[in-house]
């Protein structure tokens, strides 16, 4: 199946069959916010796309670094899995390593590997590129879980469904969280108390490894010297202040 037909297949009325209560999510349907309303719509377009995924490739990888947005999806993702009866084990979860990586991430997976049961391959690559063509090589998946939203760099030019572009291993990549917010992602973290990165609570927004990974200046609080959590940022746009080129 290629991308349009894909997408087409995502139709209005399929995302609004999804029933949020059989994927574990129910409990957001009882919130009184506006705002979880909206939530609740983009959350059963995420859980379409992994529907859709899960019916159309036999050899999927997922890509978790322990970001946020990867952490979200993944949950979307084991939720989903759990909602058929089926595991971790039927995907190959791989993460790219980093540089110099932050040694309370290296914790975070490890502690996310036991909580939800899965074994998160280590693949050493200059770039996601090359690091993709690994993994094709070794598993041949045709298609690829990557926790991107529309907001992120390039995000805006991406469907649920993209190939990969000219040069590069030949897959499809799945977006299940590109249409959810920085605040969203916020929203499920702490509304479902799902684990995630100490160093967000240290005032980091977005994580990559010690060399390009600053805490957020919007986030320092002068009365205390100190920087709030990621989940307080007021202004979304202020996330990337975060990143810092090598």
């Amino acid at each position: 199946m290629d991308e349009k037909n894909m997408v087409s297949d995502l139709s209005e009325k399929f995302i609004s069959s999804i029933n949020l209560d059989l994927y574990g999510f129910g409990s957001l349907l009882k919130s009184s916010k506006e705002s979880d309303v909206l939530l609740c719509s983009s959350l059963q377009r995420s859980i379409a796309i992994v529907e859709k995924a899960l019916d159309s490739f036999s050899s999927i990888a997922l890509s978790f670094n322990g970001g946020k947005d990867s952490v979200v999806m993944l949950y979307i993702i084991y939720c989903v899995l759990k909602s058929r009866d089926q595991t971790f084990d039927s995907l190959v979860l791989f993460r790219f390593i980093e540089s110099d990586p932050f040694d309370e991430m290296e914790v975070y997976l490890e502690e996310m590997q036991s909580k939800f049961s899965f074994k998160l391959i280590s693949i050493p690559s200059s770039s996601f590129k090359s690091g993709l063509s690994i993994l094709k090589d070794r598993y041949s998946i045709d298609a690829v879980f990557v926790g991107v939203r529309f907001m992120d760099p390039y995000g805006s030019s991406l469907s649920p469904f993209s190939p990969t572009t000219s040069g590069w291993p030949s897959m499809i990549r799945i977006h299940p969280v590109l249409y959810l917010s920085y605040s969203e992602i916020w929203r499920l973290l702490r509304f479902f108390d799902i684990p995630y990165c100490s160093l967000y609570d240290d005032g980091y927004t977005s994580i990559g490894d010690r060399s390009n990974s600053i805490k957020n200046p919007s986030l320092f609080d002068s009365s205390s010297s100190s920087y709030l959590p990621a989940y307080m940022l007021s202004n979304e746009d202020d996330e990337r202040l975060s990143r810092v080129s090598k």
